[in-house]
């Protein structure tokens, strides 16, 4: 695990082990640290600062992503596990720190355990958590009341993000063989809730990502929304307009390019994207 100081110094590598995978990160407010989701260890990292404070086993779970609950006071930690006999579904994540040690209080599958979904992506957005895997599962924040199910389909959700300047969550995926280009982005519409309807939209393109979608990012400075090709070497931009325009990454000649997750930081402005190496925005 890499830990970079804005835009491109390396503070600090922690070594996890030849079979970490960090999959997703978060960060608790009320505890001031950030919260590391392994994977492959099947466990949640907790760092104070740079250092690396507990490990949090998540026993027979399969953790991809996580999430804050500002009413919940809780990290969401989604779990894809499925299949004939298990089910993924989310958990909550309780931390405090007393007398200066770090406590954990976890609820594994506390909700959205069902085989219909097994969500391998969480978001917490305008009172309401989402819930992606095979649709796009919608929650109550504060009651954990289930509402309705978007029925997106296509490939693999990889990203889920808010977009406040057009009140729709939008949702990524990584494509199939057999899907279609207007199955690798989806734009749901959060007005829809309330009346039960769950109405959505697709980024309707044609061979502009290759693999479909690596990772999603949203710059409240300018209100667009950055969707990175998973098996490609582009970058492309969506005005609040639907407007599209394009960033070409070049990965150092690689011969298999690809290209991941992306964070918007507030403070520079710049949008991180994951590649070959850490690349910079702006």
């Amino acid at each position: 695990m890499a830990i970079v100081k804005p835009p491109c110094t390396l503070v600090k590598t922690i070594d996890l082990g030849n079979l970490s995978v960090v999959s997703g990160f978060v960060y608790d407010p009320v505890t001031r640290q950030m919260i590391a989701i392994d994977g492959d260890l099947l466990t949640a990292d907790i760092l104070s600062g740079t250092s690396l404070v507990k490990q949090v086993s998540l026993p027979n779970q399969c953790p991809a992503t996580a999430a804050w609950s500002p009413q919940l006071k809780a990290v969401l930690i989604s779990d894809y596990c499925g299949g004939a006999y298990t089910t993924g579904g989310i958990d909550l994540m309780y931390i405090t720190n007393v007398e200066g040690k770090t406590k954990v209080a976890t609820v594994l599958d506390a909700f959205d355990h069902t085989q219909d979904n097994n969500p391998d992506n969480v978001l917490v957005a305008d009172g309401y958590i989402f819930a992606s895997g095979n649709q796009v599962d919608v929650f109550n924040e504060r009651t954990l009341h289930y509402l309705g199910s978007y029925p997106t389909i296509g490939g693999n959700p990889t990203s889920l993000i808010w977009d406040p300047s057009n009140n729709t969550v939008v949702l990524g995926m990584v494509c199939a063989y057999d899907c279609l280009a207007s199955q690798e982005v989806f734009f749901l519409n959060v007005s829809s809730i309330s009346t039960r309807t769950f109405t959505f939209h697709n980024l309707v393109v044609k061979d502009i990502l290759e693999g479909g979608v690596g990772g999603l990012a949203y710059s409240t400075s300018s209100g667009k929304v950055y969707i990175s090709a998973a098996s490609g070497s582009d970058v492309w931009i969506v005005n609040h307009t639907g407007v599209l325009s394009h960033i070409y990454v070049n990965q150092h000649g690689h011969s298999y390019p690809g290209l991941g997750s992306m964070a918007y930081d507030p403070e520079d402005h710049f949008v991180y994207l994951c590649g070959d190496a850490l690349y910079v925005l702006t």
